[in-house]
This record gives C-alpha cells, structure tokens and sequence, in this order.
C-alpha cells in the first residue's frame, strides 16, 4: 500500500463487525438448544446492526429453520467448516472434502452460498486457504494476531504473532504473511488480549480499555473491528447479555460504522484497490 493510502485511511470512519460462531455447544452431541441461543442473540441485535454468523455444516443440516431466521433478519451467513474440527491436522483432500460439503450445507439452507469462512479454534494452515481459493470464497477471519493469550492450545497460534492487524491478501503458502492469495484475510481484532466474548465475560473493565484503544487504532490504521463469540454464550448472564450490549455501547459511543464481514471485506477491497 502507497504512503497516500496510508494516510488517506486515517479519515475513514472505524468500521466493525460483530461475528459469532455457531457449533453445538460444548459437551453436546446434538445441536440441541440452538434455537434459544439463536433467538437471544437475533433478539439483541434486531435494530442494532446486522452481524455474521459463522455456522458449522452439522448445525445448518440439524437447525435448517434457525439458520433462515438469521438470513431473514438480514445478517449474513458465513462457514465455520463442517463439524468443529482441527482443520490444521487433516489432509488437503480431506480440508477440501468437509469445506464443500458444509458449503452446500450452507448453500441449501440459507438460499446463498457463503464467501466467508472462519477455522473452527483458528486452526487453518495453507492447504484450508487454498481450498478457500477452489472454492470461490471472498474473505477468510481465522487470523488471531498480535497475541500469545488465545485458548485452546495457544501455542497453536503463535505463528499469528506477527501477522498484519490491517485485512491483507495472504501468501499462499503462509496465511499470516502478505502474498498474493485470491483470499482477502480479515483477522480478528487483538491487542495483547483479544476481542472476544470470554475476555468482556470475565473482565468488563478490560474488555472496555481494549475495546477503547481498538477504536483509537481503526481511526489512526483503518484496520477493522472484529469482535466474535460464540452462539451459546448467549446463555451465560442468564441471557441478559449485558457484556455484549456493554461492548456495542462503546462501539456505538466511538461512532463506528457496523458492517457484517462480507461488506467490510467488499469495502475494504474497494477502497484498497491501488497500488
């Protein structure tokens, strides 16, 4: 990106996207208890701002009518693989497989097929983005960057330690390096912690400080924010989701403008288009 972009990227307005991954919840073996979830999170957010749900495969076969509800309230429905699996241990082939599979899935349910996709655990390596590529996907949100504090198996994740905060086209063979990937990565927000459900869950204060300073650097960087949780936290609060209404007032207070991923990665590739 040219000095100019740079610079002219100061005075954009900060864009974010609320994300929430929808899998069964842990322990579970059905998909049980998804409709309550669901209907918590489309409740709060109706009048809010449309966010992207990242649904597994399983869950658009088992929950086909919840899935709709979320694409009739206008958000957007984007892959989070076929089951909650580790894509970084399975063969290319078999990445291939499951991604095809849960985008049909997803495809059949919600009336489109989906251009965005989220490694279950942020386990992704390169045969997940080249399949991405195959496929026809427009963006990929599995980047956790910046942070060495990200459960399960952080370690996992170190490899992200020094990827771009600012969405990039990835390197084919590295997905947390620049290259020249059909791809656009958009990573999740981090700054030393990352922006999740567990952190505002456990340390509202916290939460805030990051949530604040991400604002700051989305208007100095243009870099996005992405927030995520995950569909069953809705349950956690009693289902009054009073950190997640916490964590949209101080976006709302800092003026961002709420996109879902497909539309900040759309915009962001539009106005990126130069040299």
């Amino acid at each position: 990106m040219s000095r100019l972009n740079r610079v002219d990227m100061s005075f954009l307005q900060a864009q974010s996207s609320i994300s929430i991954d929808v899998e069964k919840r842990p322990g579970a073996v059905t998909a049980d208890g998804m409709e309550s979830d669901i209907a918590i999170l489309l409740n709060l957010l109706r009048d809010v701002c449309s966010a992207t749900f990242f649904v597994t495969g399983e869950v658009a076969s088992a929950k086909p009518e919840t899935i709709r509800d979320i694409s009739r309230e206008g958000h957007e429905v984007a892959c989070h693989g076929l089951y909650h699996e580790n894509f970084d241990m399975l063969e290319p082939s078999e990445q291939f497989r499951r991604i095809q599979i849960a985008t049909n899935n997803i495809a059949n349910v919600a009336g489109s097929k989906p251009v965005g996709f989220r490694a279950p655990r942020h386990r992704v390596n390169a045969a997940t983005l080249q399949t991405l590529e195959a496929l026809g996907y427009v963006y990929d949100s599995s980047v956790l960057p910046r942070t060495p504090f990200m459960a399960p198996e952080a370690r996992k994740k170190w490899r992200f330690l020094f990827a771009p905060v600012i969405p990039y086209r990835p390197a084919r063979t590295n997905i947390a390096r620049k290259g020249n990937s059909s791809i656009l990565e958009v990573p999740c927000s981090t700054l030393l912690f990352p922006f999740v459900s567990s952190l505002s869950m456990r340390s509202g204060s916290i939460s805030d400080i990051v949530a604040s300073l991400l604002l700051r650097r989305s208007k100095l960087t243009g870099s996005p924010i992405v927030y995520y949780l995950h569909s069953y936290d809705s349950g956690w609060d009693e289902g009054k989701m009073s950190w997640l209404r916490r964590v949209i007032h101080i976006l709302q207070r800092g003026h961002v403008e709420f996109l879902t991923m497909r539309q900040l990665a759309l915009s962001y590739m539009t106005s990126n288009t130069g040299p």
